[in-house]
């Protein structure tokens, strides 16, 4: 636990010494996570047309599309992530 809070105060210290690589990454940060909820709500709304007596906004609904979401992009990343770099950069 101790090592995760000198961590934690590291990165503080880094951001407040480079302002304008932490203004960059709160504002890639808050376009990726507003860009995402907009897709994500859109979604919904298309499952919602597909689906009748479905609301878009159905936790349900917006639960279950977040977990297939997941699982499908849990299973080629775990794959990617067992290659070796230096393979697959000779592969090319």
């Amino acid at each position: 636990m101790s090592t995760l809070l000198q961590d934690l105060r590291f990165a503080l210290r880094q951001l407040r010494q480079s302002p304008g690589f932490t203004l960059a990454a709160i504002l890639t940060l808050a376009i990726g996570l507003c860009a995402g909820l907009l897709l994500a709500f859109g979604l919904a709304q298309m499952v919602a047309n597909l689906l009748r007596g479905v609301s878009p906004h159905d936790p349900g609904v917006f639960a279950a599309i977040a977990a297939i979401a997941l699982v499908a992009s849990w299973f080629p990343a775990r794959r990617s992530s067992r290659v070796d770099p230096m393979v697959a950069l000779r592969y090319e």
